[in-house]
């Protein structure tokens, strides 16, 4: 063999999980083997030889012993000049027209320390034996014999010897398992009639499996065959249902002389096919699989048998108008037609899942429901609600286009050709969908607001720790933190939470130091809250320059309480509004305008209203609610509205001002 053996073998990629792929070259060989033989009563052995280092063991414990070797044993053509010749020439195109790779002989001596061969063949009428040894050394083929024989039949015998670890852990033990990844390799071979008669035998054990058995007995049961049209050329479809350990995916193979040529998967092709369908008889598991055969895919197939002409110039090129997108078309919904009865309850339980998901925590989509039903096909089944989202969100913007350039068309004159009742009934089946996607609009715009509600309350309790949280982790929910409203979009900002009109400002500033403010006001200081104690202030202006308004929002950790005469929130806000007072105010184009001394400031302090802050808010004075859940004053020298806002009050105003939206949407 003239090639660097040990470099072509290392360089060979085989994954250790794919432990058995150097059998499976054999078994395809001794396959291909037998058809070029013309043999009509081919035959495959297998022999599984395990480690009998350990003497005598009982049956149980035998098929525990890991694989040592496999012998494959055919009535091939066999080792001919020609296809020897082939074995020692490396990358070999000897098989290419039969999907060959011409690298099966190296995954050999991947996975094995070596393989032996011999063969008794036919050639010019006389019978040979040819016997070799095939090593990861620098000859490759050593000990090569070829003697003439007087008597005796044709028969190919290739023992893969010592698998190496880790493919040796890696190899199933059980017979059984072997035999199914036999027939799931080969799955086509079994489904067109191609297979040979193939036998695993377990010689340690004595089990005898015979695989074209197991195929007519677990799978063959499960097969249909059904004749269909295309422009009035005849096809057929061998439609299969498989356990799932055989094919991880639905496909539909188009088949020439019997052989898979090329497939499609069926993935997003026929809607609500789940990745793994079930029985309703017995609920058994299994992935479907197409072979689709006719006289147009033999007559159109290419030489090498890797393509057909129809699929490279997408037509069959016959003299007839059938395209490749007419064949995988029908070929397609042949199969959706054949996995109409599994399809169904998949289709079921999803709508159901929508259904529940729209109404309990999406309303925004219920337009869908009632004039998208057939879009929800497009919805795969089983997805999280993320992605269940995701899906609805694309076909709610696709429903929304498609409305809008409904919108379009209408505000076109009508034809005054056109019937005046037809105008009138397109204007108002349109205004029904607007309406009703607006209101889901609003419902979503509700379902949030209830949710955030629901969030900030449970954030205000005690954590599993034993402790409150952080004032940030409140000042989060109403505003990001570090961030501008140059940077958060309008539906990230909970601001209604406190006050409505706040969301109507022209800057707003979250957990930013008045120095780096200097988009809006000039101010030398970079007085900012104590990370570890709170966040803020959150400063804003309800107006264009010159600004009518500013409002500060200061947060406070909850059930805090130890505040002493300096470190308190009023005297804190305070000294924020003189700076404000005392800087520079700026347009957004940069340019400097003045704060006028009477512009009114307001001010919100969010907290708990505990024994020490009763104190310093009484001392300043403030008046107290009538709930006695917060304080309010007005600071006439400062120009400031102060206002104390406690948790609870600030979470039931909330809900009182959302009340009636709430129950509207039945989310009281």
């Amino acid at each position: 063999m003239q090639v660097n053996l040990k470099q072509r073998v290392r360089n060979t990629r085989l994954a250790h999980s794919n432990s058995l792929l150097p059998l499976l070259e054999a078994v395809v060989n001794s396959i291909q083997a037998i058809e070029e033989a013309g043999e009509h009563d081919g035959k495959i052995d297998i022999f599984i030889q395990r480690d009998a280092s350990q003497g005598t063991l009982s049956p149980e414990d035998i098929v525990s012993q890991p694989v040592h070797s496999f012998l494959i044993q055919d009535n091939g053509i066999g080792f001919t000049d020609r296809n020897y010749q082939s074995f020692t020439t490396s990358d070999s195109d000897r098989k290419a027209d039969q999907g060959g790779k011409g690298i099966g002989r190296f995954l050999w001596l991947k996975a094995f320390e070596r393989a032996e061969i011999e063969s008794a063949y036919t050639e010019d009428g006389q019978l040979w034996l040819r016997k070799f040894r095939f090593n990861l050394s620098d000859e490759g083929v050593e000990a090569h014999t070829q003697d003439k024989l007087e008597r005796g039949t044709r028969k190919t015998m290739v023992i893969l010897a010592n698998y190496r670890d880790p493919y040796r852990d890696r190899c199933p033990r059980s017979a059984r398992v072997i035999a199914k990844r036999i027939i799931d390799h080969y799955l086509e071979y079994f489904v067109l009639g191609r297979t040979p008669a193939i036998i695993l035998h377990d010689v340690n054990d004595m089990e005898v499996l015979n695989l074209n058995r197991m195929f007519a007995e677990e799978i063959q049961p499960h097969t249909t065959t059904q004749a269909f049209n295309v422009r009035e050329q005849d096809f057929s479809i061998i439609h299969l249902r498989v356990p799932p350990e055989y094919e991880g995916q639905h496909r539909i193979y188009f088949c020439a002389h019997r052989r898979a040529v090329l497939s499609e998967s069926l993935i997003h092709k026929i809607p609500n096919l789940a990745q793994v369908l079930h029985d309703p008889k017995d609920q058994r598991p299994f992935v479907y699989l197409g072979y689709v055969s006719g006289a147009y895919l033999d007559e159109t197939v290419t030489p090498e048998r890797t393509s057909f002409y129809a699929h490279e110039n997408d037509q069959l090129n016959l003299g007839a108008d059938v395209t490749w997108t007419d064949l995988t078309s029908t070929a397609v919904r042949q199969a959706a037609q054949f996995l109409a009865p599994f399809t169904e309850p998949v289709r079921e339980e999803k709508e159901e899942q929508i259904r529940r998901y729209v109404k309990d925590r999406a309303p925004q989509y219920r337009p869908l429901l009632k004039h998208k039903t057939e879009a929800l096909n497009a919805v795969p089944p089983n997805l999280s609600e993320e992605k269940l989202d995701l899906e609805l969100y694309k076909l709610n913007q696709s429903y929304e286009t498609e409305l809008k350039q409904r919108y379009q068309s209408l505000l076109k004159p009508p034809d005054p050709m056109a019937e005046p009742e037809v105008y009138e009934t397109q204007l108002e089946e349109f205004l029904q969908e607007w309406n009703e996607l607006g209101m889901a609009k609003l419902a979503k715009h509700v379902v949030h607001r209830k949710a955030t509600l629901s969030f900030l309350e449970a954030s205000l309790g005690v954590g599993d720790d034993g402790k409150y949280k952080l004032e940030n982790a409140i000042h989060k929910i109403i505003f990001p933190l570090k961030k501008t409203s140059d940077d958060v979009k309008p539906d990230q900002m909970n601001l209604w939470i406190l006050d409505e009109k706040l969301a109507y400002h022209y800057y707003l500033a979250s957990d930013i130091p008045f120095t780096d403010m200097d988009e809006v006001v000039a101010i030398d200081s970079s007085d900012r809250p104590d990370l570890l104690i709170f966040h803020g202030p959150s400063a804003f202006a309800d107006s264009a320059p010159p600004f009518s308004s500013l409002t500060l929002i200061e947060f406070k950790r909850p059930a805090r309480n130890a505040y002493d005469d300096e470190d308190n929130p009023i005297t804190q806000v305070y000294k924020y509004v003189r700076e404000i007072k005392a800087g520079k105010a700026k347009d957004r184009s940069g340019r400097p305008i003045t704060v006028p001394d009477h512009t009114p400031i307001y001010v919100y302090i969010i907290c708990d209203i505990t024994p020490k802050l009763r104190e310093h808010a009484e001392n300043h004075p403030l008046t107290a609610t009538p709930d006695l859940d917060g304080y309010f004053g007005y600071n006439q020298n400062l120009k400031t509205y102060v206002e104390i806002i406690s948790f609870n009050k600030l979470v039931s105003d909330a809900k009182k001002r959302n009340a009636v939206l709430f129950e509207q949407l039945g989310l009281v």
